[in-house]
């Protein structure tokens, strides 16, 4: 639903504690756009939450930044159909 927060969490491997990772969306222009920016947590763990903001299919990855060490890398994208109407099951019953 419009206006709902979704969550988004994993783990990064190898473990990159306090590398910078973003939360990317899928623009109209066919390139990812960071809407949410963090910091990995001991055990290279994540979580970003995002409310959404308009209807419609929105396509969502998560990114890391390489080190010395280690090359960037991304998610698997994820596709999420954003409704701005209210599942009929979620209405009350008739009277």
């Amino acid at each position: 639903m419009v206006g709902s927060t979704e969550t988004f969490t994993g783990t990064v491997s190898p473990d990159n504690e306090g590398h910078a990772i973003y939360l990317e969306q899928l623009g109209s222009d066919a390139h990812f756009h960071a809407v949410g920016t963090g910091t990995l947590t001991p055990g290279s763990t994540y979580k970003f939450q995002l409310t959404l903001g308009s209807s419609g299919y929105q396509t969502f990855r998560v990114r890391v930044e390489g080190g010395e060490t280690n090359a960037s890398g991304v998610s698997p994208s994820v596709l999420i159909a954003v409704s701005s109407v209210a599942p009929v099951t979620s209405l009350p019953p008739a009277s």
